[in-house]
């Protein structure tokens, strides 16, 4: 579920979710720092690749710090799978 892949169809297009378990090929790299930013802008890195369409960072853009770390926490826990397996 948490391994991306699933097709999401908005008036943005066609996209599909992306692996956001803390391994290599999910968001392993991601420091909270960096999955703040992230989650506030709707870029990665808070400047580079740009998440959205459909990324709600506007609904994100005012957590928090305490939802913010809890969020990242709770995502650590996941089971990292790739994708197939």
């Amino acid at each position: 579920m948490f391994t991306g892949g699933l097709r999401f169809q908005g008036p943005f297009g066609t996209v599909f979710s992306r692996n956001i378990t803390f391994g290599p090929s999910g968001i392993g790299f991601i420091s909270e720092a960096m999955f703040s930013r992230t989650i506030r802008t709707g870029r990665l890195n808070g400047a580079g690749y740009r998440l959205k369409p459909p990324m709600p960072s506007a609904s994100f853009r005012n957590l928090k710090k305490f939802d913010i770390h809890a969020i990242y926490a709770y995502l650590r826990t996941l089971k990292h799978e790739h994708k197939g397996k």
